[in-house]
């Protein structure tokens, strides 16, 4: 996307389709799995089949199925913190054959931010919505991700850090190699690296 076509204005029909899709997505209520051993699911497709909500974490491929049935060009409304990398990127390759719209609702971190945000060719990210990225690369260039200190304090800092011997394997590398495949066919740089992580941004 060109830097006009990111800062144009959105016509107020299409404002108003928008605002319609994050109304529906609103009134969907979805219990965390952390709280509770069982919760709504993370997906849910309005009956029209033009409005696909994303809320909650996604842990399995399984969960993504009823993005299947979202129709061409329909719209999907992204919140929350995406899910685990391998069923996210699955559901982004849906989003994608679909051209889906993408529409961040109040915010979208991590994976949401690193996949579900790219997944299509347009996304819509309202004034009051907040997205942050952030870098959990385990298996690229033998890093792994965690706290560690900062030269010169004794605040410790998220982020990337050489890996223990032996502490990348196969499923790391499987997943680096997942990652790549997807930012490559989305017209990133063969050596694009993910955003840094949003942690160390403070509000001066």
């Amino acid at each position: 996307m060109s830097a006009e076509a990111s800062h144009a204005q959105v016509p107020e029909a299409e404002k108003q389709v928008y605002s319609e899709a994050l109304a529906f997505c609103q009134e969907i209520k979805t219990s965390s799995r952390i709280f509770q051993q069982e919760r709504a699911s993370p997906l849910t497709l309005r009956s029209d089949r033009k409005v696909l909500c994303i809320n909650d974490w996604i842990f399995s491929e399984q969960e993504i199925l009823v993005a299947d049935s979202l129709e061409q060009g329909g719209y999907a409304v992204i919140h929350g913190f995406g899910g685990e990398v391998s069923p996210t990127i699955a559901l982004a390759e849906i989003l994608k054959s679909r051209q889906a719209i993408v529409i961040v609702r109040d915010y979208c971190f991590a994976a949401c931010a690193n996949y579900l945000l790219f997944a299509s060719a347009e996304a819509f990210v309202p004034r009051d919505a907040i997205v942050a990225w952030t870098n959990l690369k385990a298996g690229l260039s033998n890093e792994c991700f965690g706290f560690a200190e900062k030269p010169g304090s004794d605040a410790q800092h998220f982020g990337a850090y050489p890996c223990v011997p032996g502490s990348v394997g196969a499923q790391g590398q499987a997943r680096a190699d997942l990652k790549s495949k997807f930012y490559y066919s989305r017209g990133f740089p063969a050596q694009f690296k993910e955003p840094p992580e949003s942690t160390a941004i403070r509000r001066s």
